[in-house]
This record gives C-alpha cells, structure tokens and sequence, in this order.
C-alpha cells in the first residue's frame, strides 16, 4: 500500500502540462478518493500511510476535476478537518491543513464544504495563536474561505473579524510565508470593517499609531523589490491593502499624504516596471502557473497610483 501511494503521489505531483494531465486521470478514477478517505478514517496505526494519503489529496486539489472529486466524496472534508484541528503530529496536521487551503482555493463548493463543520471559524482563529506551521495553514484557509465562498455565508464568516489582532502583529514582525499570507488575510478581513475600525484594531495590536503600519508596508515593498517564488503574490497583497486603505480612511483622511510621505508612490512606480507573470497566479506546478488570478497586478498598481496621486476617484 506504502508503495502504490508513494506512485500516486509521484503522479499527482507531477510539474507543467503533464501533471495537470495525470492529476485529472487519477481524480478520474472513481476508487480513488473514496479509498483515501479510508486510510484518513481508519489508519491511526499507521500515520505515513495517513500523510501520504493526505499529500495525494494536496495534489488532487490543485486541479478543479480533483476538487469536485473530493467535494463529491462523503467526510473527506471533515476528516481533513478533524486531523487539522487535533492531530498530535505536526507534520500530518500541516498537511491536512494544506489540502484544506487547496481546496478552498478559488473554489465555492470547496468552500461550503469546509464550512459545513459549525465551529470551524472558531477553531481556525484559535489557530492563529498557535506555532509557525499551523497558523500559516490557518491563515491560508481563512483567507481562501474570505475569498472565495458565495455570498450566503457572509454573515458566518465575519467572524474572522477576531483574527485581526493576531495578523496585524504578525505583518509587524514576520517574514517570509506567514507575512505573506498576514497581510493577505488582512485584505479580505477588512472587507467586513471600515476605517474606523481598523485604526481602533491597530492600537488592540500594539501598533503605534497609522504610520508605523504604513512605514511597515513601505519596508516590505523594498524588501522585496522583484517577485519572488517563495512567496509570489507578497506585492499584489501589499497594494491591494494600500488601495483599501486609501479608500476606506472615511473622516481620518490622512492615509495619502503617510503614504506619500513614506515614499508609495515611488514605490509603485518601481513595481509597474517589475512586475512578472509570477505574480499572475495563485499557485505553481513547477514553472506553470495555476490558478490564475483574476486581476492583473499591472492593473491593481495603476489603481493604486492613481489614488496616490489624486487621479483617481475613491
């Protein structure tokens, strides 16, 4: 069995058009899912098994036929849930979590899926507090849930409100994967609040005032003057919160001249002659991008220029 699911892995993980290929025959096969939901339900004796299960599942996740598949097949869901949120072993956790992540990418039905465990925004909130590999899958799903589930679940998911504290001081002193994914979290978290709000959540999280926010922006714009592979879509979250912030400053008001006086605008300027077709895509097989996202970086730079420079309605 070890064997036959390292093979299947092997395939599922495949890079460029041959993977996406291989992935969408496996997911094809109709044993496929409902067998791993098997090892996941009854392999507690026998955890590699289980970890190389749920690595398959990442892999199938990847490609939309893999996630109907997935979605399609009774407690998979639930048991990638239930091995996230109480599994001893890190390592089998973070690859739960990451399945879920995939999953919920750019997918609704994925989505409500994941949404159907009552609690789960709870407990993916409450995972924010706990060590670097959890809270970085924690805060993919959320993010992924914020993003992309339909309308209807609005109302359950503003619950992730509570998580901004824990964000806002992780954009503040973090790096790498999880500062990516902080600020990121950031964006769709703001869409449940106005400005007001975030400049009361920014003294909760022992931000100084709005400028220590803004500087710190600033600073990761310059640190990552080119994109990078590692994390490929740390620019495009960085101005998307830019942009919110300067057309959510309501009465405050005074989020464009910071930002003009911490340098943004030629920082943006920068960018627009930077940006890469890396940074067009959620997620990379090899050097194949998939998931594409569904605005241009170019465009949302221009946006954020715009504003700056007053060229540009809020």
């Amino acid at each position: 069995v070890k064997r036959a699911l390292k093979v299947v892995k092997m395939l599922v993980s495949t890079t460029g058009n041959t993977g996406k290929a291989l992935r969408q025959g496996v997911a094809e096969n109709v044993f496929t899912v409902s067998n791993l939901r098997d090892l996941l339900r009854y392999g507690q004796q026998h955890r590699e098994l289980q970890k190389l299960a749920t690595d398959v599942l990442t892999g199938l996740a990847m490609d939309d036929s893999g996630k109907e598949a997935i979605v399609a097949t009774g407690g998979v869901v639930k048991l990638l849930l239930s091995i996230f949120f109480n599994s001893q072993e890190t390592e089998l956790g973070c690859e739960a979590g990451e399945a879920l992540a995939m999953l919920a990418l750019e997918s609704e039905a994925g989505c409500a899926a994941i949404l159907k465990r009552a609690d789960v925004m709870d407990h993916l909130v409450s995972a924010l507090e706990d060590g670097d590999a959890r809270r970085l899958n924690a805060a993919r799903v959320l993010r992924n849930l914020c993003a992309y589930s339909g309308q209807q679940q609005r109302e359950r998911l503003r619950v992730v409100t509570r998580a901004l504290p824990a964000v806002l001081k992780a954009t503040m002193v973090d790096r790498d994967k999880i500062l990516e994914v902080s600020v990121g979290l950031t964006t769709v978290i703001c869409k449940f609040i106005d400005g007001e709000q975030f400049a009361a959540e920014l003294r909760g999280a022992g931000v100084a005032d709005e400028r220590a926010y803004v500087e710190r922006l600033a600073s990761i714009l310059r640190q990552y003057r080119y994109p990078e592979i590692k994390v490929p879509r740390m620019r495009r979250f960085v101005v998307q919160q830019v942009i919110w912030l300067v057309t959510n400053s309501g009465g405050r008001g005074g989020y464009v001249e910071l930002l003009r006086e911490v340098g943004m605008q030629r920082l943006l300027e920068s960018i627009a002659d930077t940006t890469s077709e890396l940074e067009c895509y959620h997620v990379f097989s090899g050097s194949v991008g998939i998931s594409k996202h569904r605005e241009s970086f170019s465009d949302i730079v221009d946006s954020a220029l715009e504003l700056i420079a007053g060229r540009r309605q809020r």
